[in-house]
């Protein structure tokens, strides 16, 4: 058996692939676990409640909520009597491989074996997924997480290259959702203030922009900003602004005749020899350069 596969990765340079996907009805008095599993697993609550314990810490769980399990963590699903768990569950991979050498679980604990683990993922630019994701005020997780499962079991033509792109898009989605505040959705203050910054930001990138501007703007340390728009973009402010001035030039070069020293302008910089070399820098050659073998439109 080939040692474990360990990646580290950016969240741009996943591919996943799904492994096996459903949607189980869970029995009144059932009894599901302990177990262990070979691949990576998301289980979405779409309906009912219980608890659902993973490596020894139990969840109330209930609608909207989704949990994570990574290969050969110990996990239990107790469903609630009254009210059981119907749930979406994923199994999958970050990275494709040709031949997976084990079944797809889950299996009794007693027999697994950790060495036919054949992936670990970690991530430079994410924090990774936690345990428990509380999704109840997001309808939009469950809802793409079931287009993908739609996809997988109606098998239509050309359905492996859909179902690789919904679920490199639903991971990302919630990996966004993860890094804005922890939970799944914002306090409503928060979030509301952040799609203000962005905003903000958006209309007026061509001016000086800090973080203490921002902050009186929105009546927030600037500190707290500097996190929150980390938070949303993985970028600071100079780095934001800069992305957004690089794309706004290039827009420019490259859908109107409007003069290099007046776009330099347009985006926040007076000294067109500065905006050059920032520009160079960026996108690897000169304004002129783009203009120059750019088809009129």
């Amino acid at each position: 058996m080939n040692p474990i596969f360990h990646q580290v990765l950016s969240l741009d340079e996943i591919d996943p692939r799904v492994n096996y996907m459903n949607i189980i009805q869970c029995e009144p008095n059932g009894v599901y676990g302990p177990r262990m599993i070979y691949d990576y697993h998301f289980m979405y609550v779409m309906r009912g409640k219980g608890e659902i314990e993973i490596n020894g810490t139990a969840y109330h769980a209930g609608e909207g909520d989704l949990f994570f399990n990574e290969p050969g963590v110990v996990h239990n699903i107790l469903p609630d009597p009254s009210d059981p768990f119907l749930l979406n569950g994923l199994h999958f991979t970050f990275l494709p491989h040709e031949k997976l050498p084990y079944p797809i679980g889950p299996l009794e604990v007693s027999l697994f074996r950790r060495e036919q683990i054949v992936e670990r993922v970690s991530f430079k630019d994410f924090s990774g997924f936690p345990n428990h994701i509380d999704c109840r005020e997001d309808v939009q997780v469950g809802e793409k997480l079931l287009a993908v499962t739609r996809e997988y079991e109606e098998q239509k033509r050309y359905c492996k290259t859909r179902i690789d792109g919904l679920l490199k898009a639903w991971l990302a989605y919630v990996a966004q959702l993860v890094e804005v505040g922890g939970k799944a959705q914002p306090e409503a203050r928060t979030k509301q203030s952040l799609r203000g910054v962005i905003d903000f930001i958006h209309a007026h990138y061509n001016e000086p922009l800090t973080y203490e501007m921002l902050g009186q703007q929105f009546s927030f340390h600037p500190n707290y900003i500097n996190r929150m728009l980390r938070a949303w973009s993985g970028y600071s402010l100079h780095q934001y602004v800069l992305n957004l001035r690089m794309k706004k030039a290039l827009d420019m070069l490259v859908y109107t005749s409007v003069p290099l020293g007046n776009i330099a302008a347009l985006v926040g910089y007076e000294d067109v020899s500065y905006f050059t070399r920032i520009f160079k820098k960026k996108m690897g050659c000169t304004p002129g350069q783009v203009r120059k073998n750019t088809i009129p439109w």
